[in-house]
């Protein structure tokens, strides 16, 4: 269950209106909080939403903990997901994509993606991976989130596809 595997370092995951994630995206002291300030209020708050998301996984994955109670965690956010596209998230992170998963079409799969590659991750999977797992990898956790962004962006098409897909590569790679 979601609400009790999560840690204190987590987004609120009950009625917490207190959640913000632009103040999530602040609080991670990542220079995307000041890019994505520049977007127009419905791409900045979608792009909060999807960072705060983000740095729920990551956060878990990259974590001191024995790796089944990572995988465990990242089960739940994977029942999270179905909730959220079901119209009935629990999570306040998952709240805040509720808005911008119907308003901008997000892509249910890529959500999944990147909880595959928080997996792999979690798994000890990322340590002097062959070639093929590394791509792989970076698919999943870098290139998935090039295509979540892309409508958020107003882009559309297989030209902008393929771009998010190699700059996920090669950011991962650097």
């Amino acid at each position: 269950m979601l609400v009790g595997s999560l840690t204190e370092h987590s987004m609120p995951l009950d009625d917490d209106d207190d959640f913000s994630a632009a103040r999530a995206a602040r609080r991670a002291g990542t220079s995307f909080y000041w890019a994505m300030r520049l977007l127009s209020r419905p791409r900045r708050e979608a792009m909060f939403a999807l960072y705060a998301w983000c740095r729920e996984l990551d956060d878990i994955a990259d974590e001191e903990a024995p790796p089944d109670d990572k995988l465990s965690r990242l089960a739940d956010w994977r029942e999270e997901i179905e909730r959220l596209f079901a119209g009935r998230p629990r999570a306040a992170v998952s709240r805040a994509l509720a808005g911008p998963i119907k308003g901008f079409t997000l892509p249910r799969a890529e959500f999944v993606r990147v909880i595959d590659g928080m997996e792999m991750d979690a798994r000890g999977e990322m340590v002097a991976p062959d070639l093929d797992a590394l791509r792989r990898y970076c698919r999943c956790v870098a290139g998935a989130v090039g295509m979540i962004s892309l409508p958020i962006f107003g882009c559309r098409g297989e030209a902008a596809e393929r771009f998010a897909k190699a700059l996920g590569e090669a950011l991962q790679f650097t």
